[in-house]
């Protein structure tokens, strides 16, 4: 495999253009939400401000952590979840 590929795959570079982004992640990730789009992907952001943020839950209006939304819905309002 090429020295680009191999820095595309580990994070190094932008999956779709090739932009540094930065030392490895392990994973392969996109520098914009254009080049995400493009590729057919999600776009993610993964800033840490964005990973605090609040918001409401569809099904209770409570307010919960933007990466914990499915871990609550499961938890709280899915039956195989729910505690007795």
């Amino acid at each position: 495999m090429g020295e680009i590929a191999e820095s595309m795959l580990s994070g190094e570079c932008c999956e779709a253009c090739g932009e540094y982004l930065g030392g490895p992640t392990g994973f392969p990730r996109y520098c914009s939400k254009s080049c995400a789009i493009n590729r057919g992907a999600e776009w993610i952001d993964a800033s840490p401000k964005a990973w605090n943020r609040k918001t409401k839950c569809p099904e209770c209006d409570r307010k919960v952590k933007v990466t914990g939304l499915k871990d609550h819905i499961r938890d709280v309002h899915s039956a195989e979840g729910a505690k007795p």
